[in-house]
């Protein structure tokens, strides 16, 4: 109980202290419940690792990332998951897969009329592979296809009318500066199969929520709890969610979860 309160439940080390304190009578430490969480930290650590394997294996990943504090510092957890496993990390540094993930869409206002373009482009993508999916198919008509890849070709060279390399004097040395914008075009252009890649594989979604379902539950806690003391403390919490969020995901409940893990069964998640 003292390590789902302050783990699942998002409650820190003093209020689980005050309230186990209070339902049971028994006046628990609050070093105590931490050497818990510790414990069952330690207990899953293995299991974690098999869950980190697992989404390396797998054909379908999501990856986001979300700050937090650890004493008193802004340090980033990430995430990798898919619908069957969670894994959560942590690391003083921001991922270059999270600068790509997030705020990208928001940098286009203003004259950039080939974004809301880009940005129809892509939801009828959505649309078509949605109406695909519930007549059974397995993939878009040779025209979607055809249609898909003209259109996102024009919109490309739009974005670079638009945004050509500045004009620098002839005196001033090395590589052009592209601007943020001109930077995300030339990306959207290397990567054009990532960026379609969910329309031409049916498993891959759209969106990327999975990731950020499963990394919500860091800005709970911090705004409950406040910050990580240690980043040992911060790693003990990850390995449980990761643990606890892919349990919950193979049908298992978190009580039931950490009960098995302190009890030295928390490979039953797999059974």
């Amino acid at each position: 109980m003292s390590v789902a309160l302050n783990t699942v439940g998002a409650v820190s080390v003093k209020r689980t202290h005050e309230i186990l304190s209070g339902v049971f009578n028994i006046p628990i430490a609050t070093g105590t419940i931490s050497n818990m969480v510790k414990r069952c930290a330690d207990a899953v650590s293995e299991t974690v690792n098999t869950i980190k394997q697992k989404v390396i294996d797998s054909r379908l990943g999501h990856f986001d990332e979300i700050g937090t504090r650890v004493d008193k510092k802004l340090w980033w957890v990430h995430d990798a998951s898919n619908c069957e496993f969670t894994y959560l990390n942590i690391s003083p540094k921001r991922g270059y897969l999270g600068m790509e993930q997030c705020g990208v869409l928001p940098l286009f206002r203003g004259g950039q009329k080939w974004a809301s373009a880009f940005i129809d482009l892509l939801m009828e993508m959505k649309k078509v592979k949605d109406k695909a999916i519930e007549a059974g198919k397995e993939s878009l008509s040779y025209y979607h296809n055809q249609k898909f890849e003209k259109r996102y070709e024009e919109l490309i060279k739009q974005a670079r009318e638009k945004n050509p390399l500045p004009v620098t004097t002839a005196k001033k040395r090395g590589r052009k500066k592209k601007g943020k914008i001109l930077a995300l075009v030339e990306r959207l252009d290397n990567y054009k199969a990532s960026v379609c890649l969910f329309i031409h594989d049916f498993m891959v979604p759209f969106d990327n929520n999975q990731a950020e379902r499963n990394i919500r539950i860091i800005k709970v806690k911090t705004k409950v709890s406040g910050c990580f003391r240690s980043e040992e403390g911060a790693r003990d919490y990850l390995k449980i969610m990761s643990y606890v969020g892919t349990a919950h995901k193979q049908g298992h409940n978190a009580y039931d979860a950490i009960r098995n893990a302190i009890s030295g069964c928390p490979e039953f998640i797999f059974e």
